[in-house]
């Protein structure tokens, strides 16, 4: 990651939620709009992150 935009130094007021690897498999719990699969996302609210190879 380059960079995260919620990340704490660039104000106190971010929440500083770090970002993490994306997971996915068969939906076993929650709203899943009639899909059978699901996944999460690991990002901040009205964050940005950057990734690059």
């Amino acid at each position: 990651m380059r960079s995260n935009s919620d990340w704490q130094d660039f104000s106190p007021y971010f929440g500083n939620q770090p970002g993490y690897d994306t997971t996915a498999g068969r939906a076993i719990w929650g709203e899943t709009d009639g899909m059978a699969f699901s996944g999460n996302i690991g990002i901040g609210a009205y964050s940005v992150l950057m990734l690059s190879q």
